[in-house]
């Protein structure tokens, strides 16, 4: 059968086997491909399986989801499964995305708020604007983010605070956003950011260089 293909060893039999599973229709094999969704390392796969499976049936997928989220010990698997459903930009996973926001690991919360901006509902900047002042430099940057794209609200003076913190990782993920927001206002940010101290935000700053240049 085909969900046996669901463990093959190669990537390319599973993935295969989960849109030929997707064709057929049936609800019944959400079980199965969520299933095989905690045990794939593959994350092309594991995000292939999530659209499958909202596709058949978004409000079972999204229950079934709420279920093993909220009784999963396992931050990575929790910060993946927010990752994959962000990523659909299905307006049904905004209770599971909006629970995310709470969660104690900093990747789950990133996730979460970047799937809240691929909604691109201007009505969840009220549900972002607290995370700009998140302990975590993933989660404040992607909140930054997000606002930008949803109307700019505080985002551009946390991301300057970011840019004069002490730590690397505040100042890199910065570096980030500013190349994912794409404005060729923040060029002069950047070129200052090429010659930091640490290497990995002299890196970031050079990606989002690249990025802002290729968007202008």
């Amino acid at each position: 059968m085909l969900t046996g293909l669901l463990g093959d060893i190669s990537p390319t039999v599973r993935n295969r086997a989960v849109i030929s599973l997707g064709k057929i229709g049936s609800s019944r094999i959400i079980s199965q491909l969520l299933g095989a969704y905690s045990k794939e390392e593959d994350p092309g796969i594991r995000d292939r399986i999530i659209t499958v499976s909202l596709d058949l049936n978004a409000d079972l997928t999204i229950s079934r989801l709420l279920e093993r989220f909220s009784t999963t010990e396992d931050a990575r698997y929790r910060a993946n499964l927010i990752r994959s459903l962000g990523l659909n930009a299905n307006s049904k996973g905004l209770e599971l995305l909006t629970k995310a926001l709470k969660d104690p690991d900093g990747r789950v919360r990133a996730n979460a708020i970047e799937g809240l901006g691929v909604l691109n509902n201007p009505s969840l900047a009220d549900l972002i604007l607290p995370y700009l002042n998140d302990v975590n430099n993933r989660v404040r940057s992607n909140a930054a983010t997000a606002l930008w794209k949803l109307g700019g609200m505080g985002a551009v003076l946390t991301l300057r605070q970011m840019l004069r913190s002490s730590h690397k990782q505040m100042r890199s993920s910065a570096a980030w956003a500013l190349g994912e927001i794409g404005v060729i206002q923040f060029s002069d940010v950047l070129q200052d950011l090429a010659n930091d101290p640490d290497a990995d935000v002299r890196k970031c700053a050079l990606k989002a260089l690249a990025k802002v240049s290729k968007i202008t």
